[in-house]
């Protein structure tokens, strides 16, 4: 999905991979990248293979935009908070058990 909330396709182009990014590097680049939606579709009608792979900073490592990723036309957009504060918040507002904590 882009900026706009349309769905876009991802045409195949031949020994290419597709990667999503994910919050954190849309935190870094202080939404220079965006952390979209996303869903896969196979219309080929043939076999196709999707093999997610996920990576996280260390639990608290850093997380705040890139000075290069802030200027006067995207001023700063997100507070420094560490990986773990981050992915921690992200679980609570998705299990309602783990807002209590």
């Amino acid at each position: 999905m882009n900026r706009d909330g349309d769905w876009v396709e991802g045409s195949p182009i031949h020994g290419t991979f597709v990667i999503n990014i994910g919050d954190l590097i849309q935190r870094l680049t202080n939404d220079v990248y965006l952390a979209n939606m996303h869903r896969v579709v196979n219309t080929s009608g043939r076999e196709r293979y999707s093999i997610p792979f996920f990576i996280d900073a260390d639990f608290n490592a850093i997380i705040e935009p890139l000075p290069s990723c802030v200027t006067d036309n995207n001023p700063l957009r997100y507070k420094r908070v560490t990986c773990g504060e981050h992915k921690f918040a992200r679980f609570a507002a998705s299990y309602a058990h783990l807002a209590k904590a």
